[in-house]
């Protein structure tokens, strides 16, 4: 755990870099001191009650928006960190049982170079037998068969070693397989995950294109003067920011089922050594 939040320190930072150089909301309401000093005539004509409403609901639509960015913050941080845990908790997978499998390798090259005079002679003697059998040549077969004879013992006993090495190697292969198929099969509860996400995104879409519209509405309506036709529009424009702000506390949500999902990862990881 201390490992993954040294390593995506880093590009944390860089997420927060990014959103510090670029707004995170295409959305914000900015108006010129001409259209500020506009909408205080129109709120100062509306009567205390309806301007009021108006009031309330412009800091309303404002509060939406500072939700929304902030959302968003919270959003580039958990992705850019998972993407990049996820990324460590891969490449721990491939270094499951690696020390030991480098070792049992190891044992087992030896052990194969160490017997492969004995292995080679006494086959080399199977053969020297069948050519003098071939040839007839009954006391060159007996005697050969009395040297591979005093080398049987001896070669199996290489051969039982050897098979021992590769017992073992296969049976730490095999371990360390299952062990990552199960932290895999965790991280394959992400993939749906991330099709949520897309979907939320998509589904955000749609506000997101209208509010454009609707601000400019708003804005005329300020400069015009018209205080119901700017209360309905900051009507249309709340409603947008809280379907956007919706979508994007979802995405935070899934975004933060992912890391959950990568810290029991992590554990099944830790536990695999």
């Amino acid at each position: 755990m201390v490992l993954r939040k040294c390593c995506v320190w880093l590009v944390v930072l860089f997420a927060f870099a990014a959103l510090a150089a670029s707004p995170l909301s295409a959305a914000t309401v900015e108006l010129s001191s001409s259209d500020k000093a506009k909408w205080n005539k129109l709120l100062a004509a509306a009567g205390q009650a309806d301007a009021a409403k108006l009031q309330a609901a412009y800091d309303g639509f404002i509060g939406l928006q500072k939700q929304a960015d902030s959302l968003d913050a919270r959003i580039k941080e958990l992705h850019y960190r998972n993407e990049e845990a996820l990324k460590i908790a891969k490449n721990r997978i491939r270094q499951i049982n690696a020390a030991q499998l480098s070792k049992l390798e190891t044992q087992l090259n030896q052990a194969k170079k160490k017997y492969e005079p004995l292995l080679n002679r006494y086959s080399a003697l199977n053969k020297q037998i069948s050519a003098a059998s071939a040839a007839g040549s009954k006391e060159l077969k007996k005697l050969l068969r009395t040297q591979r004879d005093l080398l049987k013992p001896l070669v199996q006993l290489a051969k039982d070693d050897i098979k021992a090495k590769q017992d073992a190697l296969q049976a730490a292969k095999d371990a360390a397989g299952k062990k990552a198929k199960q932290v895999r099969t965790v991280l394959a509860e992400i993939d749906p995950v991330k099709v949520r996400i897309q979907a939320e995104k998509s589904a955000a879409q749609a506000p997101k294109n209208a509010v454009s519209a609707v601000m400019k509405t708003w804005k005329a309506s300020v400069r015009n003067g018209d205080a119901k036709s700017a209360g309905s529009a900051l009507a249309n424009l709340n409603s947008l920011a809280r379907q956007i702000a919706d979508r994007k506390q979802k995405i935070c949500r899934y975004e933060q089922q992912i890391d959950g999902i990568i810290s029991r990862a992590e554990a099944l990881l830790s536990a695999a050594g």
